[in-house]
């Protein structure tokens, strides 16, 4: 949740990578949150992370 709260004040990034490093479903709605509020974001790799029940939040903040 700390990074969630720094991607939200860097609102510069374009590629945020953080595979495998096991974020559960609410570091990942903490996560879907601060990627609403960062519009430069093109890439988004949180592969082979637990987001199961954060699947629709995260959906919706990729949508937007």
């Amino acid at each position: 949740q700390a990074l969630a709260k720094a991607f939200e004040i860097i609102g510069t990034l374009e590629v945020i990578r953080m595979p495998q490093n096991g974020i559960r479903p609410p570091g990942i709605e903490a996560l879907a949150t601060a990627f609403v509020r960062n519009r430069n974001l093109r890439v988004i790799d949180l592969n082979d992370n637990t987001i199961t029940t954060a699947a629709q939040k995260l959906a919706s903040a990729i949508e937007k």
